[in-house]
């Protein structure tokens, strides 16, 4: 914060001066955050020079850059108004610039050029998981395309597009048949795209390195396809979501809930170690009984033989061998059940696969909801352990 207060500062003196060289002095109101705040009463003080004769660097016609997250698609843009009178004319003001689609939900997206499919799609993870709305796939339809398209084409604004890169082959190599679809529609509206980015963090996704850098050549080769519409368009990244060992995400969450921590009311009586202990033991517990949906009364999975709990927790958690939750794991190339009626996740499996359909019967002669076979009586519990046990599935 203090460095982006001083460069506003500097920036206002450098516009407003008349003097050949300014001198700036900026103080910091609140200190050095990195500091414990009881320590933070010294403020900093820093001072710039610059000499207004001579240029150190110049700025790009580009430097102002917009993003959208790819994630507005699957909400078919939200709130937003591509076709608005005054929403172009403000994006005018900003041109030339950069407009990059793209983000974690890039990822999760196919183009669908018939617009049948419509927008949204299944959990690829078969639970509640962090940030689960960005970890399902959907599809983008060719009027969402043409409507980001004629916008960018009216406003004077160049295209960054960021492609699925989850999209794999069973070696793992990226699969650029639904890129390859979307620059032949592109090809054939005259759209225009200035660049391209392969994928969003990653990293995070256990793609290597000397992978990704192998996709990058494959992105670059079907570009060379259209020589005469995206053969010459740039490609950016890679992005990183590491800082040294660790991910991102857990540090970020960490950081949300010391801020929200912060600003409870804080007890004055000391605590032990082992009391704190005990009631971050008993807070987790408390959350994990709510998030697995289970009451005051205990969990009747204890009632059950050892094979038995196996499959019941699998299913529950959705960390099993059906291909949703390999899929997600870059283990299978597919999440797709061969049925062919959607994802093989246990509720498509306990509810709806086709190929169970007698078994299911058998089972269960009258409708039973998937709440009851998985978190019921042990009287429950049985009949659906039976059930995922005997259909042969390596659960």
């Amino acid at each position: 914060m203090f460095l982006q207060l001083t460069t506003i500062l500097l920036h206002l003196a450098l516009c407003t001066a008349t003097k050949d060289v300014v001198h700036l002095s900026v103080r910091s109101p609140q200190g050095d955050r990195t500091r414990p705040k009881e320590d933070n009463s010294a403020a900093e003080v820093a001072t710039v020079t610059a000499n207004l004769q001579q240029a150190v660097n110049r700025i790009g016609s580009h430097f102002v850059g917009v993003t959208i997250d790819s994630q507005q698609v699957r909400y078919n843009w939200n709130s937003f108004d591509f076709g608005s009178t005054k929403v172009q004319n403000m994006a005018k003001a900003l041109s030339p610039s950069y407009f990059r689609l793209g983000g974690t939900a890039a990822d999760y997206m196919t183009f669908d050029p018939t617009n049948q499919k419509g927008h949204k799609g299944e959990n690829l993870h078969g639970g509640q998981v962090y940030c689960s709305n960005f970890t399902t796939q959907f599809y983008m339809s060719a009027d969402q395309w043409d409507i980001l398209n004629k916008f960018l084409r009216a406003v004077g604004w160049d295209f960054i597009m960021d492609l699925n890169a989850l999209q794999r082959n069973t070696d793992m190599s990226w699969n650029p048949a639904n890129a390859r679809q979307l620059l032949q529609y592109s090809a054939s509206k005259n759209y225009t795209i200035a660049g391209f980015q392969l994928g969003n963090e990653l990293n995070a996704q256990a793609v290597s390195p000397a992978q990704l850098a192998a996709d990058y050549v494959t992105l670059q080769n079907v570009l060379g396809e259209f020589p005469q519409d995206y053969y010459s368009s740039f490609l950016v990244g890679p992005e990183t979501p590491r800082n040294g060992d660790q991910f991102y995400f857990p540090r970020l969450e960490a950081d949300r809930l010391s801020k929200e921590g912060s600003k409870l009311e804080q007890s004055v009586h000391p605590s032990s170690y082992g009391e704190e202990k005990t009631l971050l033991r008993s807070h987790f517990r408390a959350a994990w009984r709510e998030r697995l949906h289970l009451g005051a009364e205990e969990d009747d999975i204890h009632q059950l033989d050892r094979k038995q709990q196996v499959a019941i927790f699998r299913l529950r958690t959705g960390h099993c061998q059906l291909l949703s939750h390999l899929y997600r794991l870059k283990i299978s190339h597919t999440d797709q059940c061969p049925c062919g009626t959607g994802p093989q996740t246990p509720e498509h499996v306990l509810q709806a696969c086709p190929t169970f359909d007698t078994l299911r019967r058998q089972t269960w002669p009258s409708e039973v909801q998937l709440r009851e076979k998985l978190w019921g009586t042990a009287a429950s519990l049985r009949p659906t352990a039976g059930f995922a046990l005997n259909t042969g599935l390596d659960i």
